[in-house]
């Protein structure tokens, strides 16, 4: 046998194995649900729902949201961004809060506001930001808010029930952490939809 179909055997032996030993990832990880409906987020950019209760649902444990009225410009077009550990928001059970804004931090102001220092836990953080590739991205410190769980009903927005909302149009941002940038700060995966309510 020659060289080239023996070289050719192998790789089809091999894409072959891959393909059987590596399992799909799920494609729809976020959901909304209301009244047994699932939504999936990944089909569907705008989600029509009742003025009710709905729950904020996920495939896996442990994910964040954040909601607002309006659009968050620099999350609207990112696939993933930096954020600082420890600037998640407290909330209560099932009363979600509005998005309230977040610094934008550079390297050297993520150290020192946070850190206080460029010792061993900054370099660590500039060091495996390069590695992912977000060495020019600057860093992010709003307020997200942690489900432990794979699903969250939510009743009230910002104090107001769902069935008293003023406005009729919320967008909802969800997160996952993808990659630990050490101490300081990780790489969060984004999706994004937006509900309307009727």
């Amino acid at each position: 046998m020659s060289i080239l179909k023996k070289y050719l055997l192998f790789s089809i032996v091999g894409l072959f194995l891959l393909s059987c030993s590596s399992s799909p990832k799920e494609k729809n990880d976020f959901f909304i649900i209301q009244n047994g409906i699932r939504y999936n987020i990944d089909n569907l950019y705008v989600i029509k729902l009742k003025k009710r209760v709905f729950s904020l649902a996920s495939n896996r444990k442990d994910f964040s949201f954040v909601i607002s009225t309006e659009p968050i410009k620099f999350l609207e077009n990112s696939k993933a961004i930096v954020k600082l550990s420890g600037t998640m928001g407290a909330w209560d059970e099932k009363k979600a809060l509005l998005y309230n804004g977040s610094d934008l931090l550079n390297d050297k102001d993520a150290c020192i506001y946070y850190y206080r220092s460029f010792g061993e836990i900054c370099n660590e953080y500039i060091n495996k930001k390069k590695t992912f590739g977000f060495e020019k991205d600057y860093a992010y410190t709003f307020a997200e808010y942690f489900i432990e769980g794979e699903l969250m009903d939510i009743e009230s927005i910002q104090d107001v029930s769902i069935q008293n909302l003023k406005e009729n149009s919320y967008y909802i941002y969800f997160f996952r952490e993808a990659e630990s940038l050490g101490e300081m700060a990780f790489i969060s995966n984004i999706k994004r939809t937006k509900i309307s309510f009727n």
